[in-house]
């Protein structure tokens, strides 16, 4: 006789009992043994202990709903912005720069879903392991319920069974908190989709107006002046904004706020050593005088690299404080360039400085009033002196010949030209493509000089690295210092040309159309039979080729 759980079954039941059939259906839960439910209640203990304590989930549920608060407050930042942007016929500019935010905040609300998703995964399964452990203590409950047992033994599985539902319980609601964050972020996700559709409908509709008459001639406008915002009200507004941009850059983000200010000032130590090791350098290098010029200005210098990459280490910096960057970037500019260019270039070179602030101010008045508007007006006419000023400069006195001066030149005619389109269009009332175009000329024209700043302090770092102890430890290094230091200047200023010419597509409003336009054609492919060719496959292969060579 078999003895299971204290019930004999006879030898002549066992022979009457029919083979067991393996077919597809489920198998049930299994009898604990009795013998076996102390070594079981504490294997299983261990488990429901973890599932009901749950510190790991909680402490991500909490993070989920930070991040979560965080961004819904972002997203009323980006709704507010963009309701008030969307009404500005001329502010394609800003509607891009909202469509690359909405474009980001999406991105965001994408990669949490997923990881509420690969929550909601794991608890789903935890409590179909709960529901296994509660199945094989129901059933051992159940098939024990006749038995003498101990009580200590009976005892055990109420208290196991007590653990289960403690653990189910936990874990079903924190299931339940994770779904709920997941329809909060779906909500989030769709209003965020649908703000992206609004800009893309706002910026094709003020492409379409670009070149319409949208206004009265200004002289019309001056003889019967509407009721506008006062100067004082519009320059407090701005003010505040300005303010409430930075505000929310800086609480948003306080701890990469502070591993940035410490990089800088790292930045700057280094900065000043080599400051002082490059007064030794000799002067018949021309990389290297110049080289020594910007490093003679180490806080210009570290100033303008720390203005630029707040847009890197900060994510989705609020429109008004980038306002603010571009604002303060005009003074590590000033400090650096001059040394630069031929003294007789410099008046002009300040000028251009005064002139962009105030473009910048005019951008930031209430849009179509009459301050506006003639603002806009004396911003071209200081332009066009400017330009004529340094064009006028640079025919008496022709500087030596160089390529960052020969482009800078012909890109003056270009800006010269845009100005005056741009002065008759704000005269005659078509006051959308006049802002269209003084602001992609100066914005131009500023990245020209941001950028060339930027590849003269690159280029002084590599020169400076190229001579620390550190680099001259390397017998490659000491014998080919020049023919890396040119290298090195020329993909620096690759890099930096590339880089002029997609801020320049952003200024006007054609990033995503361009850039979406030759990923087409670089991932279009070309079948041969079974094999596939594409133009950046292409590209990238000579690359490659040429990245060895070099």
């Amino acid at each position: 006789m078999v003895f299971v759980l204290g019930r004999s079954v006879s030898a002549q039941e066992q022979a009457e009992t029919p083979p067991e059939v393996v077919d597809s259906q489920p198998v049930g839960p299994t009898v604990i043994g009795s013998s076996d439910i102390s070594r079981q209640a504490q294997s299983d203990i261990t488990l429901l202990t973890a599932f009901e304590a749950r510190d790991d989930q909680l402490s991500a549920i909490q993070q989920f709903d930070d991040e979560i608060s965080a961004d819904a407050l972002l997203v009323d930042t980006l709704l507010l912005e963009t309701d008030r942007q969307i009404g500005d016929a001329q502010s394609m500019g800003r509607l891009e720069t909202l469509r690359t935010q909405w474009t980001r905040v999406n991105g965001r609300w994408d990669a949490l879903t997923a990881r509420l998703r690969g929550r909601a995964e794991d608890l789903q399964t935890d409590l179909d392991t709960i529901a296994a452990i509660r199945d094989r203590w129901e059933v051992t409950r159940d098939s024990v319920a006749e038995l003498a047992l101990p009580e200590a033994l009976q005892g055990r599985i109420g208290e196991m069974l007590q653990h289960v539902a403690a653990a189910d319980s936990t874990t079903r609601g924190l299931l339940n908190t994770i779904l709920t964050q997941e329809d909060r972020v779906s909500r989030l996700s769709v209003r965020s989709t649908e703000q992206l559709d609004t800009i893309n409908t706002a910026l094709g509709a003020a492409r379409v107006r670009i070149v319409a008459r949208d206004s009265r001639p200004i002289w019309s406008l001056l003889l019967h002046p509407p009721e506008d915002t006062p100067l004082l009200v519009q320059g407090q507004n701005l003010l505040q904004e300005l303010w409430q941009g930075a505000v929310e850059a800086v609480a948003e983000d306080d701890d990469p706020l502070i591993i940035h200010l410490l990089l800088t000032t790292l930045l700057f130590g280094w900065f000043v050593v080599q400051s002082i090791r490059s007064r030794g350098w000799s002067t018949e290098d021309e990389g290297m005088v110049v080289a020594r010029l910007v490093l003679g200005r180490p806080l210009a210098a570290v100033l303008l690299l720390s203005l630029l990459a707040v847009r890197v280490t900060i994510s989705d910096v609020p429109p008004r404080f980038v306002d603010l960057l571009i604002l303060a970037a005009v003074l590590p500019l000033s400090r650096l360039l001059p040394r630069m260019i031929p003294k007789l270039l410099r008046p002009a070179l300040y000028g251009f400085f005064g002139v962009f602030l105030f473009a910048v101010f005019v951008q930031l008045l209430e849009p179509y009033s009459v301050i506006w508007r003639v603002s806009l007006m004396i911003s071209n006419l200081l332009g066009l002196w400017t330009l004529w000023l340094a064009m006028r400069v640079g025919t008496k006195s022709p500087p030596e010949p160089s390529s960052w001066r020969m482009t800078f030149r012909k890109l003056g005619y270009v800006v010269g030209g845009l100005l005056t389109i741009s002065l008759a269009g704000n005269i005659f009332g078509f006051t959308a493509l006049a802002h269209f175009l003084l602001r992609g000329s100066y914005l131009a024209v500023y990245y020209v000089l941001l950028l060339i700043a930027m590849a003269l302090i690159l280029e002084a770092m590599w020169v400076a690295l190229l001579r620390t102890p550190f680099a001259l430890k390397s017998n490659a290094v000491r014998r080919h210092t020049r023919v890396l230091q040119r290298r090195g200047v020329r993909i620096v200023r690759v890099l930096a040309v590339v880089a002029w010419l997609g801020q320049l597509l952003d200024v006007f409003g054609v990033f995503v159309p361009v850039t979406t336009w030759l990923q087409g054609i670089l991932t279009g492919k070309w079948h041969f039979g079974e094999i596939g060719l594409s133009l950046g496959g292409i590209l990238a292969f000579f690359l490659t080729l040429w990245a060895a060579h070099i």
